[in-house]
């Protein structure tokens, strides 16, 4: 947003949700009107994904986009980003090298949901690295904590050249109608600075960026803000949830998402002038502790999980 939009903090934003969920529910159930039970069986699909985190369908992208525009094979049967599949974040790379020690690993993978027995991955399946597939190709890599996936590959002269597109993922925003895939990360924990991606489905960080110099496919920490920014702010804890909100008002015409961290922050992306705050950190409760922290995961108990959904009418609620 420009100088005039200062006041507008994500145009008329009245109310902000955190929704937390269980990941290991058995059975959903609600009351009806007439005081019966319904209930809403679930089925086991996949096991052996550590730390399982966001889970998303990936849907139809909508003609005119750039994905079936430029990658209409990476939605075909079968593939990557076929839409009746799902898309599960993980904390082990699944047997890829790491592209960078110094952060967590983490991946995102695609699964084929509508086979009639239990998906038992491979705990090694990937360790040849890319889009790697196994169980007959009802499990495929999408994207992962290692060099096939890093931001240099399209925008070598990007200030998070070095980062990949997924690590420690936390969450994820598919944009069906005219964008992209928007992984959450947490590379160093909760406490150490966050990263927001927009991925191609070859799950590498974006080609042909608005801002190849100073963004290119990876916000992370304070190294992609907006020079110089409208509000100070920045991705400097862990990123726990994105949401699209629409083209930016400034004219540009570019995407604008709202972005969560762990300390409770909102910051605003803008894909051609990179970040700005929005509100400080604990506008929200912060979620600075717990396993996501150091991308481990509990085998005692279920987590909660935070989503950050935009619901458009009849008004605009973060």
């Amino acid at each position: 947003m420009g100088n005039k939009y200062t006041t507008k903090r994500i145009f008329a934003l009245t109310m902000f949700v955190v929704l937390a969920a269980m990941l290991a529910v058995h059975t959903l159930w609600a009351g009806n009107p007439s005081g019966s039970i319904l209930f809403l069986d679930g089925r086991l699909v996949a096991a052996g994904i550590p730390g399982a985190s966001a889970i998303a369908p990936v849907g139809t992208f909508l003609p005119g986009g750039p994905i079936p525009l430029h990658f209409a094979a990476y939605t075909q049967p079968g593939k990557v980003l076929d839409p009746k599949r799902i898309l599960v974040g993980s904390t082990s790379n699944f047997g890829e090298s790491l592209s960078d020690p110094s952060q967590l690993a983490g991946s995102f993978l695609s699964i084929d949901p509508t086979g009639g027995s239990l998906l038992i991955i491979p705990p090694h399946f990937a360790a040849g690295g890319g889009q790697a597939s196994v169980l007959g190709g009802f499990v495929q890599m999408y994207s992962a904590q290692n060099r096939a996936f890093l931001n240099s590959i399209n925008n070598p002269s990007a200030p998070t050249a070095n980062f990949s597109g997924v690590s420690n993922p936390l969450g994820i925003s598919i944009n069906n109608a005219f964008g992209r895939l928007w992984p959450a990360n947490a590379p160093h924990g909760l406490l150490g600075i966050g990263s927001s991606t927009i991925l191609d489905p070859p799950g590498e960080p974006l080609a042909g960026a608005p801002n190849p110099i100073q963004i290119g496919g990876v916000y992370a920490g304070g190294l992609t803000n907006r020079k110089p920014q409208v509000i100070v702010g920045g991705l400097h804890t862990g990123v726990i949830g994105t949401a699209f909100m629409g083209h930016s008002p400034d004219g540009s015409t570019k995407a604008v998402f709202a972005v969560v961290c762990a300390d409770g922050s909102i910051v605003q992306e803008h894909t051609l002038y990179g970040l700005d705050g929005l509100t400080p950190p604990g506008t929200i409760s912060p979620v600075l502790a717990g396993p996501w922290n150091r991308g481990g995961n509990s085998e005692n108990h279920a987590q909660p999980r935070a989503g950050v959904l935009l619901n458009y009418s009849p008004s605009r609620i973060l």
